[in-house]
């Protein structure tokens, strides 16, 4: 949702998985395959330097919650994340690009979809 033509308030979630073998340490055999399933969601502040038609160049600070539900158990944490630079193409479906920190990595791509 855009407050000003500089800020807009908005969501991001996210779901990704990982999956890797356990093997005995003396037969070097796979006994069994551990998982994780990671699910976030954050509340979204971006900062707008460059809005055109159908590019956006931007910065964000986003605050929410990571939810990791594994073989070895579950819980949920407190996340944060900030985009140092960010940009999008496109207008209701776009392709985005970021360089950030926090829980949602370092270099960041994908596509996404406006409301």
């Amino acid at each position: 949702y855009r407050t000003r033509n500089w800020f807009s308030l908005g969501v991001k979630a996210g779901i990704g998985w990982k999956t890797r073998p356990l093997r005995n340490v003396l037969t070097n055999e796979i006994e069994s395959r551990a998982y994780a399933i990671v699910t976030s969601l954050l509340f979204d502040m971006r900062f707008s330097y460059l809005n055109r038609e159908k590019f956006t160049l931007y910065s964000s600070l986003g605050i929410g919650a990571v939810a990791y539900n594994s073989t070895s158990g579950s819980f949920v944490l407190p996340i944060l994340d900030v985009t140092w630079i960010g940009f999008t193409v496109g207008r209701s479906f776009y392709w985005f690009f970021e360089l950030g920190g926090g829980a949602t990595g370092l270099l960041r791509s994908g596509l996404g979809v406006r409301f």
